[in-house]
C-alpha cells in the first residue's frame, strides 16, 4: 500500500511539473480562444472525495475520439518529453498525461456538451483549460504507474 501512495504521489508531481512545462509554451500571440462557460459539477460518487489540488494548462491538444486513434493523439501532442491531451467523447472524456511508462488519467465529469457541435479537426483543437483535481470516487487498485483522478472543470477556452 505505501508503494501504491509513492507511485501516486510521483506521478501527481509529475502531472503538476508537466503542466507548468506546458504553461511556459503559452498561447502565442494573435491567437484569438472564446471562453466557454462551464457548470461546476464534480463527478457522481456516493462518499466525498479528496480534494487533490487545482491545475491551469494553457495550449494543450483535444481530440474527437471517433475521429483520431489514441497513438495519433499521442503522437500529435507529443513534445519531446510527452503527451499531454484530452480525447473526447459524448460518453466519456478524459485527461491523458504520458511520459514514458508513467500515465495519468482523469475523467472530466463536466465537459461541455456543446463540445460535439465544435467540428474538431482531427489533428486536435487548442484549447486552455483549468481544473480541480479530485481522487477517484472508486479507486483503482494497479500495479503499473497509472494512476486515476475525477477533474472538475473550472474554465475552458477554444481557440477559433
Amino acid at each position: 500500500m505505501k508503494n501504491n501512495k509513492n507511485s501516486i504521489k510521483l506521478v501527481h508531481l509529475f502531472l503538476v511539473l508537466f503542466g507548468l512545462s506546458l504553461m511556459g509554451a503559452g498561447c502565442k500571440k494573435g491567437d484569438v480562444y472564446k471562453e466557454i462557460p462551464v457548470e461546476y459539477k464534480k463527478c457522481p460518487c456516493d462518499r466525498n472525495t479528496k480534494f487533490i489540488k487545482t491545475v491551469t494548462l494553457q495550449n494543450a491538444l483535444l481530440f474527437d475520439a471517433k475521429k483520431t486513434s489514441f497513438s495519433k493523439m499521442k503522437d500529435l501532442s507529443f513534445d519531446g518529453e510527452g503527451s499531454l491531451f484530452i480525447s473526447y467523447s459524448t460518453d466519456t472524456t478524459v485527461l491523458y498525461s504520458i511520459h514514458g511508462d508513467m500515465v495519468g488519467i482523469g475523467y472530466l465529469c463536466n465537459f461541455p456538451e456543446e463540445a460535439k457541435e465544435w467540428g474538431i479537426s482531427p489533428n486536435g483543437l487548442h484549447i486552455v483549460f483549468s481544473y480541480d483535481e479530485f481522487e477517484l470516487c472508486d479507486p483503482k487498485v494497479s500495479v503499473t504507474i497509472n494512476t486515476y483522478a475525477n477533474l472538475v472543470l473550472t474554465a475552458l477556452k477554444k481557440r477559433e
